[in-house]
């Protein structure tokens, strides 16, 4: 190529691609191995997210349905709709009887800070536990089971105020009294453990709101810290009408989920004193009896009444509550209705009332055993 040609061609040449060319830089290559780390790296990261979520994906995914309503409850919150309570301390329903459902859940521990809670297996192959605060189920890895497992809430603080103070309304009671926390401290098969809670508060109406999320145990939760509450025996739960148990006079017999037990003491031929006491318990009411009572006798093969040796007997309308955590007693005088006993193995009965209002009641007997000599 001559000069002549080579200056008309530059001639034709755009500046703009004269600039680009003196601006232009070679590109730097880069080395192969650190492609291949930066790619390592980001599979790193993606893997330790993934690890991350893989709790969340899996065992601690856990629900809360409120029985009853079929409802979830969720952080966001819902008004239950499965039972509620009036300025009088009259209760309907079961504000929250709830079951958890998820995977591989080894064990919960339930603490409740204000008011009380219950435990009932209808499988009937776990331990089961009266109104407490804190207790710990056996869950198992049979997830079929869980929504057989329930847990009653009973806000027996709130109708104790309401029923005991006449000027009392749901308006009136303090802040802390219309709110209340259950914990669930839960560990899974593999393991892990995940802390959640229902957080409950009494609306104006009457009715309850409760919220379901994560929590995070702090210094101020005390009764997280209580201890595990005894289960009910399981004699109590599952048996009735058997043969004498025992003969003594002063040996307690419960024969209720209720926390009622009955024993006798100053056992005569004509009469005893019979000393009620409760505590715990299953109850959703007011726990009452009556002036009514009977008496059994066993005749070494079955449980018979003992006749009255008048022809008609004329009971009185009073009504005892029983007192929670506490005890009554009554002097029990037969004579004129049974006359004087003989010797032998007698129950003395009375029926026990788990009264919410007029109409709305549960009844049980429950009993004693004592021996005339």
């Amino acid at each position: 190529m001559n000069s002549d040609i080579f200056s008309k061609a530059m001639s034709e040449i755009s500046e703009s691609y004269v600039d680009e060319a003196i601006r232009y830089k070679k590109k730097t290559r880069i080395p192969v191995w650190i492609k291949t780390g930066a790619a390592a790296a980001c599979l790193a990261v993606v893997l330790a997210v993934g690890n991350m979520l893989i709790p969340f994906q899996g065992s601690a995914m856990i629900t809360v349905h409120a029985q009853g309503a079929d409802q979830e409850i969720t952080a966001a919150g819902a008004v239950l709709m499965s039972g509620a309570i009036r300025d009088n301390g009259e209760m309907t329903g079961h504000p929250l009887s709830f079951y958890l459902s998820g995977k591989d859940i080894a064990t919960v521990r339930f603490s409740c800070k204000n008011q009380q809670i219950s435990f009932m297996d209808w499988t009937e192959k776990r331990d089961e536990y009266g109104n407490a605060g804190n207790f710990t189920v056996a869950y198992g890895e049979d997830e079929s089971e869980y929504a057989y497992l329930m847990i009653d809430w009973v806000p027996v603080g709130i109708i104790r105020r309401l029923t005991d103070h006449a000027d009392s309304t749901i308006e009136t009671l303090p802040e802390e009294m219309r709110s209340d926390i259950i914990v669930m401290e839960i560990t899974f098969a593999d393991g892990k453990t995940a802390t959640k809670a229902i957080t409950i508060s009494l609306l104006d109406d009457g009715t309850f709101f409760a919220a379901f999320d994560d929590y995070k145990i702090s210094k101020e939760d005390t009764f997280v810290s209580r201890p595990d509450s005894e289960a009910i025996p399981r004699h109590i739960l599952y048996s009735q009408g058997a043969a004498p148990t025992n003969t003594a006079d002063d040996t307690p017999t419960e024969q209720t989920k209720w926390g009622v037990t009955l024993f006798v003491e100053n056992v005569t031929s004509t009469g005893l004193t019979l000393i009620c006491t409760q505590s715990g318990g299953l109850q959703t009411g007011r726990l009452q009896t009556g002036s009514f009572y009977k008496l059994m006798g066993w005749d070494s093969e079955a449980w018979h009444d003992v006749p009255y040796i008048i022809k008609e007997a004329a009971w009185t309308e009073e009504v005892f509550l029983i007192p929670s955590e506490d005890r009554i007693e009554w002097e029990i005088d037969w004579e004129y209705l049974y006359g004087e006993l003989p010797a032998g193995t007698y129950r003395i009965i009375k029926r026990i009332d788990d009264f919410r209002k007029n109409g709305d009641f549960d009844s049980e007997e429950c009993w004693a055993e004592f021996e005339i000599k």
